[in-house]
Formats: C-alpha cells, sequence, structure tokens
C-alpha cells in the first residue's frame, strides 16, 4: 500500500492509496460510510486498486455542502493525474452513489462498475422504510436538521476510535449469521473493515458530508450511464435494504442485480471473485 496526496484545483489535499498490482488494470474504489482509503486492504485481486479518502475522511480536506455528483470534479483531477484513460469503478455500501456519478459522467472512460450492498437512492419518499432503526433516525435527522449530525457522528466516533475492534464487534453481532460467517473465515475483510472504519472515523465531516448528501437529489443523470454495471447485494440487510437497491439497479440502463439469499450488509462480499471476474473479464481473457 501505497499513500498519497494531491492537491486540488480549489486548493484542497485530496488522499489516496494504492493497492494490488501496480501494473493491473485500474479500478478507482469509492468506499463507504464510514470509510477510507485503507478499504483496499480487504482486497487481493489482481488489479491496480485505487482507493481515494472522499472529502472530509481520512486525509481529504472537507468540503462543506456537496452533492453526490460534485465529487466528480475530484475523481477527474485524481484520474488525470494518474493519467488514466480508462478504468474500472467499484464501490461498497454507500460508495454506490459515488459509482453511478463517475459512471454517468465519464462515459466510455468507465469500462465496467460493480456495486457491494449499495445505498439505494435515499432522497425518495418512504425510502427509510425497512432500514435499521438506528441508521433511519440518523438520516432522518440529516433530512429535517442536518446541524444536529455533529454530536451523534462525534459520539459514533470516539467508540471507532477508542476502541475500533470492539466497535465492529458489536456491529457484527447485530449482522446475520451469513455475514458473521464471511467475517469468521476471512481474517482479511475482517482487518479490512477495522481499519477502514477506524481511519473513515477520525474526522466528523466526511461522514457528515455524505448522510447530507444520500438524502438530497445526488444531481447524477442515470440515463448517460452506457457502461456495464452489476450489483451485488443481500436481501437480509437492513443498512440499504434491497428494496433501494432494486429501484437503483432499475434506474441504471441495463443494469442486472444479483440477490444473495441470506446475506446482510457484508456478506456480499463471499460474491468478491465473482464481482473480480465481472469487471476484469476482457483483461483476464487476453493473450499472453
Amino acid at each position: 500500500m501505497v499513500d498519497r496526496t494531491i492537491r486540488l484545483r480549489d486548493g484542497r489535499t485530496m488522499a489516496y492509496a494504492e493497492w494490488g498490482e501496480a501494473k493491473g488494470p485500474p479500478v478507482l474504489v469509492c468506499h463507504g460510510i464510514p470509510g477510507s482509503r485503507h478499504l483496499g486492504r480487504t482486497f487481493t485481486v489482481p488489479a491496480r486498486l485505487i482507493v481515494p479518502d472522499r472529502p472530509g475522511y481520512g486525509l481529504s480536506d472537507p468540503r462543506p455542502g456537496r452533492s453526490v455528483q460534485d465529487w466528480v470534479q475530484d475523481a477527474r483531477a485524481l484520474l488525470d493525474h494518474l493519467e488514466l484513460q480508462t478504468f474500472h469503478v467499484f464501490g461498497i455500501s454507500g460508495g454506490a452513489p459515488y459509482v453511478c456519478a463517475v459512471a454517468a459522467a465519464f462515459g466510455s472512460r468507465v469500462r465496467r462498475g460493480a456495486i457491494f450492498s449499495g445505498i439505494g437512492p435515499l432522497y425518495l419518499p418512504h425510502a427509510l422504510q425497512g432500514m435499521d432503526p438506528v441508521q433511519a433516525a440518523i438520516l432522518r435527522v440529516a433530512r429535517r436538521a442536518p446541524r444536529a449530525l455533529g454530536p451523534l457522528a462525534a459520539q459514533q466516533a470516539s467508540h471507532m476510535q477508542q476502541d475500533p475492534e470492539a466497535t465492529v464487534r458489536q456491529i457484527v453481532a447485530a449482522l446475520p449469521a451469513y455475514d458473521q460467517a464471511l467475517l469468521q473465515e476471512s481474517r482479511a475483510v475482517y482487518e479490512g473493515l477495522v481499519e477502514t472504519q477506524r481511519e473513515g472515523s477520525r474526522r466528523l465531516e466526511g461522514p457528515i458530508e455524505d448522510a447530507i448528501a444520500f438524502v438530497r437529489p445526488w444531481g447524477v443523470d442515470f440515463t448517460s450511464i452506457r457502461s456495464p454495471i452489476r450489483l451485488w447485494h443481500g436481501d437480509r440487510d437492513e443498512t440499504a435494504p434491497l428494496r433501494l437497491a432494486r429501484i437503483l439497479a432499475e434506474s441504471i440502463p441495463g443494469a442486472q442485480i444479483t440477490v444473495v439469499p441470506g446475506a446482510g450488509h457484508i456478506g456480499t462480499l463471499r460474491h468478491l471473485p465473482e464481482a473480480v471476474r465481472y469487471l476484469l473479464e476482457e483483461e483476464l481473457h487476453q493473450p499472453e
């Protein structure tokens, strides 16, 4: 893993890390909420993973008032800095809206996209039905009184910073058996989850800015998406209910969704090898 930063046009710092094979096919990875560039440690794949901290996470400066669509400017700056003409895009949980924004904005530069346990359009009426009660309560605050998010975010971040493993164990205990089995079998996934959440919770601006952006119109023109996109989603996911994931899939032209029976918000990662084959199909079948 290599940590790097770039200076954006408006003076903000943007941090990112690269994981995997330096000469492999490039994949832009969009982390969840909270999350960070350390998400890349979760995956061992034959690709060059480029994982930026979104504004207000990890080492990236915040951008108050940003929308989902606004992040496209940051992504463009990073991809241009790396001189990448084409790339794949992958997102998990709260990274899903940004996968859509990038796919819509970059057109044919995006070869394929994959979304795991993606957050759907939370700006729709009744979007919070069927969601975990704590998660739904936070998003209601984001809708009605966004300035009150600070104390809530501070409390959650404090727990994560003081004892990240205990906090993650508490999260895992509430997950379906399918998810718990995966985390017991894969130390890499468990440690990646702990580290990306710990780093993503070191400051408050990112989770707050994301929560507000998610419950407002994203500004994404879904009809502009031309790249193949696939989604994997658990039928027991209460963090990002399947109902909204289906709506998201229906909004993306030609998108396909694979429903994972028994899986909650983390268990879909058991299908990561399948997603890698999908994303990198053309590269993996190229002759030596």
